[in-house]
C-alpha cells in the first residue's frame, strides 16, 4: 500500500487492491503460500456445507484440531488421559480419531456402503483427504460424496466432544443415522435443490442425491422476411472436432421478390 502522509494510519488488508479484506484475496494468499501442498477438491471450500464444517475440516488437514495428544503437546493436558474415548483402545492422535478408531472406521465403512463403495484407510489423513474424491463412484454424486466426508468427520468430532462434556454415549447407529441426515439435508439445501422430501431422500442416498443439469433456456427463434429483390440462403453446417469431419447443407429461399400481398414466402 502506498504511504499517505495525510490520512491516519489504518488496519489494511495488503493482498487486496484496496486494501480492504476479501474471501477471494485471502483464498488466493492462501493457495500461493503453499503451492506444493495443493488440496483436493473435497476440500476446496465449494460452499456445499456449513461454512464452520469447511473450516473445521481445514482446521483437520492443518492438524489444528485439539486432540488430545495436541492438548498434551502445548502442556494442557496435566493428568489427562491421552486414551482415546470412542474406543477405548488407543491414543488419542488425529489420525487414530478419525481414521484408525475402529468406531470411526466402521461409521466411514457404514457411509461408503450407500454407495457400494469399499476402501481401506490410508497412511496419512492428508493422504486419505486427497484420495477421497478418486474413490466417487460416478461424476453425477460427487458432490453428495464430498459431503459425505463432511459429515463424516463432522459427527466424530460432535461424538466425540459429546462424550466429554454431555457424558453421552457413543451409539453407532445414530452416528450413521447423523451423517445420512446431514449429507441428504445438505444436498437438498446447498446441492441442486432436490424436490424430494428428506424423509424420502434418506430411504435411498444413492439415487436421491444425483447432481442433474440444469438445461440451459434456448432463446426463441424469430425469422425476419428479406426486403428488396435479394435472394436468401440459409446455410447450416457442422463440425466434429477442432479440426475434424465437416458437413454442410442449405436451403435456398425461392422468393426472390418481394411480393405486396405478403412479405413471407408460400
Amino acid at each position: 500500500m502506498p504511504i499517505r502522509r495525510w490520512i491516519d494510519d489504518t488496519i489494511a488488508w495488503t493482498y487486496g487492491s484496496k486494501g480492504e479484506f476479501s474471501v477471494s484475496s485471502f483464498r488466493k494468499r492462501l493457495e500461493n503460500c503453499s503451492p506444493n501442498d495443493q488440496t483436493g477438491s473435497v476440500f476446496q471450500l465449494k460452499g456445499w456445507c456449513p461454512p464452520k464444517v469447511e473450516i473445521f475440516a481445514w482446521q483437520l488437514r492443518k492438524r489444528s484440531v485439539l486432540v488430545r495428544e495436541v492438548l498434551c503437546s502445548f502442556g494442557m493436558g496435566q493428568g489427562l488421559s491421552k486414551e482415546c474415548l470412542l474406543c477405548l483402545s488407543g491414543s488419542e492422535t488425529i489420525y487414530h480419531l478419525f481414521i484408525h478408531c475402529p468406531w470411526s472406521w466402521q461409521l466411514w465403512c457404514t457411509g461408503m456402503s450407500w454407495w457400494e463403495v469399499l476402501s481401506c484407510p490410508n497412511n496419512t489423513l492428508k493422504d486419505w483427504m486427497d484420495g477421497w474424491s478418486g474413490l466417487s463412484p460416478s461424476p453425477r454424486c460427487a458432490k453428495a460424496w464430498c459431503m459425505l466426508f463432511f459429515a463424516v468427520g463432522w459427527t466424530i468430532w460432535e461424538f466425540r466432544n459429546n462424550f466429554i462434556f454431555k457424558r453421552q454415549k457413543s451409539i453407532l447407529e445414530q452416528a450413521a443415522y447423523m451423517v445420512k441426515f446431514r449429507v441428504v439435508w445438505w444436498f437438498k439445501f446447498y446441492g441442486s435443490g432436490a424436490q424430494h422430501s428428506v424423509s424420502n431422500m434418506m430411504l435411498n442416498v444413492k439415487e436421491s442425491c444425483i447432481s442433474i443439469a440444469i438445461p440451459r433456456k434456448l432463446s426463441p427463434g424469430v425469422w425476419i422476411p428479406h426486403v428488396g429483390e435479394k435472394l436468401k440462403f440459409n446455410v447450416d453446417g457442422s463440425a466434429r472436432g477442432k479440426p475434424g469431419p465437416a458437413g454442410y447443407g442449405n436451403s435456398q429461399s425461392l422468393c426472390a421478390l418481394r411480393r405486396e400481398s405478403s412479405p413471407y414466402c408460400p
